[in-house]
């Protein structure tokens, strides 16, 4: 039997039930491996024979550089990939496969990668420890602050708070620290005002956005097929009386209406909702239908999509309008129940990040005669946060040296 592996008597291997031992990895935790059949399992984390010989990482099989697959399944025979040998390495990190094949194939897996790629394992639950609030919640907390320069697109505390909590508070920041912020996250997305916006109030606006209206509680861009998105909004002044931001969990007052209307969230999670934008200037008439709240596979809350002042026509037969109606109208009432919402007149410099699709956002009305109100919003889709995040994490089973270049 090959050195690291410790075989155990009276198992009649490979296929029937096996259990081996594999020798202590580098952090000092047993790996273990367990044999039954054509199921391979790790850690008691089950893996199909045939979906290994699928995953081969090799070179012959994936592209040393991109990663990619290259093999041709098609050209392979109908019969179900068969294992030789099923061996862990000395120091347990490694995974060793001899395939029966004409010529034999081997394969060699990092038990991370395997471990990270695993049938069972949600890609949304990569991110654990998010965190529902409500302001009594976030008392308790004490809401940090970070210092922008010091902010990264890696890892950090504040991108911490963003997949925790869905948003991070970030202080001293300029105009010239956002954009390098957001250049370490290039390709920013670009919105009808390019790079990011200057939000203020100006004559003959097109959007509410730059005006000194009241802003109820939304996300933005319900009337576009895009997200979910990290949304930045930096103050550079705020002199102006009144105008007030307000921001709230919509994850958690979503979940609160469940559990206190259940037919009427049921309605807001089925009944498509058209919502539209103007953009005269632009020449752009978005549009587009969509339910107010999104349930992931297993029936948790996974976006709000959701601005009153876009929502237009209901798709809802006319005898069940009635009842829409009262949904929509309760659950607008609930988004506006103070033990939710955090209210704060930000001062120049500050700065909220914040997942677009899970924390709704408004303002106060303010009078632009007493003062600027300036803002600037930009944008980095939040797929290319959780990236960053997964390559930080996950890339030293990506990125070994070229001898031994495998996931």
């Amino acid at each position: 039997m090959r050195s690291g592996n410790k075989r155990k008597k009276g198992v009649n291997w490979p296929w029937g039930a096996g259990v081996w031992w594999g020798a202590r990895g580098k952090s000092g935790s047993m790996t273990s491996l367990t044999i039954e059949r054509d199921i391979v399992t790790l850690n008691e984390t089950a893996f199909a024979v045939p979906w290994l010989r699928f995953s081969c990482p090799c070179a012959t099989c994936r592209h040393s550089a991109s990663f990619q697959r290259i093999a041709d399944l098609s050209v392979r025979p109908d019969s179900l990939p068969e294992a030789i040998t099923i061996e862990l390495g000395r120091d347990g990190e490694l995974l060793h496969i001899t395939w029966r094949e004409d010529p034999v194939h081997h394969s060699t897996y990092r038990v991370d990668w395997l471990l990270d790629h695993a049938w069972n394992r949600s890609s949304e639950g990569q991110f654990s420890g998010e965190v529902l609030w409500d302001t009594a919640a976030l008392g308790i907390r004490d809401m940090r602050w970070h210092d922008a320069p010091g902010c990264h697109a890696g890892l950090g505390s504040w991108t911490d708070d963003l997949f925790t909590h869905g948003f991070a508070l970030l202080r001293g920041t300029t105009e010239a620290e956002l954009q390098r912020l957001l250049a370490e996250f290039e390709p920013v997305h670009h919105t009808e005002y390019g790079r990011y916006a200057d939000v203020r109030a100006v004559p003959e606006a097109e959007d509410l956005s730059e005006m000194s209206l009241n802003l109820t509680a939304h996300t933005d861009y319900p009337y576009r097929t895009v997200g979910p998105l990290l949304e930045f909004c930096y103050f550079v002044e705020n002199q102006a009386t009144g105008g007030e931001f307000f921001f709230l969990d919509g994850f958690k007052a979503a979940e609160d209406f469940r559990t206190e209307y259940p037919a009427w969230f049921a309605l807001l999670a089925t009944t498509p909702v058209e919502f539209e934008q103007l953009y005269s200037s632009h020449r752009y008439l978005y549009r587009l239908r969509r339910p107010v709240i999104t349930l992931g596979p297993d029936e948790r809350v996974q976006a709000l999509h959701f601005g009153h002042s876009h929502a237009w026509s209901w798709q809802v037969p006319p005898e069940r309008a009635a009842d829409f109606y009262r949904a929509y109208h309760t659950f607008l009432k609930h988004l506006a129940c103070e033990q939710y919402r955090v209210t704060r007149r930000f001062e120049a410099g500050e700065c909220l990040a914040f997942r677009n699709t899970r924390i709704l956002h408004g303002r106060h009305a303010f009078d632009p005669s007493t003062g600027t109100r300036r803002l600037i919003t930009a944008y980095i889709p939040w797929d290319q946060l959780e990236a960053r995040m997964r390559f930080h994490r996950e890339s030293p089973n990506y990125l070994s040296p070229p001898a031994r270049r495998i996931p």
